[in-house]
């Protein structure tokens, strides 16, 4: 993203979280410990200005140029149109220099610094600049005094010099953060943690607003990136009470119709009954009508999952070779929340997806790390509703038969509509019962019907209207009993 008064940043999701980027003309500071990333992200500023054409600065002084280029040229980031001035101690001059002593206060190399660095700024006239060398200025500093002032200066001139500047901080610079977080427009803080992972938060961002706090972050071979926390506000694509169907009439007049759109619908009951070819149906007929859905698999694999849909004759190949379905098997314990709402919504906001299923509630909370992850998918889900999009949760039952219990986690309040699939025991023998318990936009059928699951799909039986208690999952038996079992069938 770049704007008359703005320039991106040139990390995936960072803009953003900066709403819209860094206002131009503005220094910047990016602090952290080793090996949090801040080279990495000051790459990235210098890659996306050298694309557009623009003259940019490295003043790199932790590491020699050659170790900078590899290292981003190994995450894809191309640096090949960024200048770099190269301020790192070179091996030849500690035995070539003589005429001081290394070990002396650095008055001459102090001028030397500041000698390079303002010709080479007024020659290439950068618009921008990152900086790696705050620690040596720290260090060519007599005092704190001193480097407030060489640090002042220097902020002043890359800004009168018309270039935007990101200067790269070790946290643990003794006494450099705080003097020169005041001395900005804005602060990005980095951090890694082996419990929590990356992330990054905006702490200031003059004369803008921005989103506040901890967003996660990854380095990856595609370099830095940060997945905004989610924001629900959004909204668009309104449906009018549409209705997305199952391709089963008799499971659609369960439901007067099928399940409006924009809603979310959660399926839920033991092990085995059938949700997830329920929710198939779903995610196969919007295929089918050329919207594209996007099931997001956390127990299984995406084979798997195919294989069992084409042996219940509702195959799904032909959907996703056209490009209107896509499965994607989730990888344990690899994205954060944040991570992983970036994305679904890159499905939404850049693929058009119109249904996305979630298989399963108990797969997502054990597959996705870090805080809060209900919390995160309770706004994913508004974000989406709010967009239009038709979301179904999966969600499993710990007991095979028993009483009925709905997530413990308060999903059935985020659901609009709620379908649960129950095992009954009777005579020895399991059958299968389907019913809609709720559904906040229309009216539904409120009788439990039998089903059972056969290589041509789902079979939705008659009512079983002389049957009861049948949510406690220990109906009476006997006279009481339906006339027709049901045997165990894979669902």
């Amino acid at each position: 993203m770049q704007t008359h008064d703005r320039l991106s940043s040139g990390v995936p999701g960072l803009d953003e979280i900066l709403c819209g980027g860094f206002l131009v003309e503005r220094p910047y500071l990016v602090l952290g410990g080793p090996g949090t990333g801040k080279t990495t992200v000051g790459m990235h500023f210098l890659e996306a200005g050298a694309r557009r054409g623009e003259p940019v600065l490295c003043l790199n002084h932790g590491e020699p140029t050659d170790h900078v280029q590899r290292d981003a040229k190994a995450m894809g980031i191309d640096v090949s149109g960024v200048e770099f001035l190269d301020l790192s101690p070179d091996p030849e001059s500690f035995a070539a220099d003589r005429s001081y002593d290394v070990f002396a206060p650095g008055e001459v190399e102090s001028k030397s610094f500041s000698e390079e660095v303002v010709q080479r700024v007024r020659d290439l006239r950068p618009t921008r600049v990152y900086v790696d060398a705050m620690g040596h200025v720290r260090a060519l500093s007599t005092n704190m005094v001193d480097f407030r002032r060489r640090a002042h200066a220097m902020v002043r001139f890359l800004s009168e010099q018309g270039s935007t500047a990101l200067f790269g901080l070790d946290s643990s610079t003794f006494g450099a953060e705080e003097d020169l977080q005041s001395m900005v427009s804005g602060v990005l803080r980095l951090r890694s943690e082996q419990t929590t992972g990356r992330a990054l938060s905006v702490t200031k961002l003059r004369g803008s607003d921005y989103r506040t706090g901890w967003h996660r972050a990854r380095i990856s071979d595609r370099g830095f990136s940060v997945a905004p926390e989610i924001v629900q506000g959004k909204v668009g694509r309104p449906v009018h009470g549409e209705q997305l169907s199952s391709d089963n009439q008799a499971f659609d007049a369960l439901l007067h119709g099928g399940i409006e759109r924009g809603t979310v619908t959660l399926m839920t009951g033991p092990n085995g009954v059938g949700k997830t070819t329920l929710g198939l149906h779903f995610v196969r007929e919007a295929a089918r009508r050329d919207e594209r859905a996007v099931v997001y698999a956390f127990e299984e694999t995406a084979t798997a999952l195919q294989f069992r849909a084409e042996r219940l004759g509702s195959p799904l190949g032909d959907f996703q070779e056209q490009g209107t379905l896509s499965i994607v098997a989730v990888r344990p314990l690899y994205y954060g929340a944040s991570e992983f709402a970036s994305l679904v919504r890159t499905e939404v906001e850049e693929r058009n997806a119109r249904v996305v299923m979630l298989d399963s509630m108990a797969g997502y909370q054990l597959s996705v790390y870090g805080e809060d992850v209900i919390r995160n998918l309770f706004a994913l889900c508004r974000y989406l509703t709010n967009l239009g999009v038709t979301v179904i949760l999966i969600d499993g039952a710990e007991d095979l038969i028993g009483p009925l219990k709905l997530s413990g986690d308060g999903m059935g309040c985020l659901a609009d509509n709620v379908v649960y699939l129950r095992y009954l025991e009777e005579g020895g023998e399991l059958c299968r019962c389907v019913g809609v318990l709720k559904k906040r936009l229309s009216d539904f059928d409120k009788a439990i019907h039998e089903f059972e699951i056969t290589a041509s799909g789902l079979r939705i039986g008659p009512p079983l209207p002389r049957m009861r208690e049948i949510l406690s999952g220990a109906p009476p038996t006997g006279a009481n009993a339906p006339a027709k079992r049901v045997g165990v069938a894979s669902g």
